[in-house]
């Protein structure tokens, strides 16, 4: 198992911590530690709407594939005895 937590360190973790740090940065230079660009994003009606509706069309998503997702595993593991491979291959992802 290291190794597979490894990678999702390096690849997923490590990037989301740097682009963490960087939001708390200011532009200029010396670099210093600021809430500036969080205020920024905050305080624009435009960001805030865009914000809002990117949780909504997540949600609307989330609700359709727990509506198709649930019942298609439990016909995969509760109805179907043959033929279960074959669906499982047609499945995206």
């Amino acid at each position: 198992m290291s190794p597979a937590l490894i990678i999702l360190l390096g690849f997923a973790a490590a990037p989301l911590g740097i682009m963490l740090y960087y939001s708390f940065i200011s532009d200029g230079y010396p670099a210093v530690f600021t809430l500036e660009n969080y205020i920024n994003f905050f305080s624009k009606s435009f960001y805030l709407m865009l914000t809002w509706r990117t949780i909504a069309v997540s949600a609307v998503v989330t609700f359709i594939c727990i509506l198709i997702g649930f019942p298609m595993a439990y016909v995969l593991t509760k109805v179907l005895d043959r033929g279960k491979n074959l669906i499982l291959l047609l499945i995206p992802g």
